[in-house]
């Protein structure tokens, strides 16, 4: 099996987990017997979608799994709170990430857990960025879908909601896909992202 790993963690017992991007799988190295297993994830995009992120708690057991990649092209809402104009947003759209996918393992049953690790993530993220890309960024976004979720956990950790996307996707060049509409939330990162995004 080929992998392409972007995350490793060893649990309290010698196992080791990595995230397996390509497979959308999280994988399980048994520290006994050296065979690679499947810790979660069955192939699916929709049951894991390119997990990049591991998160164990105290006890080395697997928590969370966070993915994070290229902002929206166009929002609407998120531009018009920004502020900038079109020649700003395409210079400068690098500065923003999106967080794609968030996921807490479906065993997992602590109160709290998703705003507190959205906040030890946002406090690393634009140094981490930096030493992967060569730039920080300076604020997220993430797009929520309302029949689905409430957001809840976005709203907990500090998120500001913008509101509601139009219905499309980045694909939807010719106005023909009518996708779930999504609540955009967004988190600065420094209280100067105004400033640097319209620079």
């Amino acid at each position: 099996v080929a992998f392409f790993m972007t995350d490793v963690a060893v649990d309290s017992v010698g196992n080791i987990l990595l995230t397996d991007q390509a497979n959308h799988r999280i994988r399980r190295i048994e520290a006994s017997e050296g065979v690679v297993r499947t810790a979660y994830g069955d192939g699916q995009m929709t049951t894991l979608n390119r997990p990049t992120g591991i998160t164990l708690d105290a006890t080395g057991r697997l928590l969370a799994c966070l993915l994070f990649g290229s902002a929206a092209w166009k929002c609407r809402a998120r531009d018009e709170f920004i502020g900038w104009s079109a020649q700003q947003r395409q210079e400068r759209l690098y500065l923003i990430t999106n967080n794609v996918r968030f996921l807490i393992l479906p065993f997992v049953k602590v109160r709290h857990l998703a705003s507190w690790i959205l906040g030890q993530v946002l406090r690393l993220l634009s140094q981490d960025w930096e030493k992967k890309y060569g730039h920080g960024i300076v604020l997220v976004e993430t797009f929520v879908e309302r029949e689905r979720f409430a957001g809840t956990s976005y709203k907990a950790a500090n998120w500001r909601c913008l509101g509601a996307t139009s219905g499309r996707s980045r694909q939807d060049r010719h106005h023909r896909l009518s996708v779930p509409l999504k609540d955009l939330y967004l988190y600065a990162l420094r209280r100067s992202f105004r400033e640097e995004l319209c620079a």
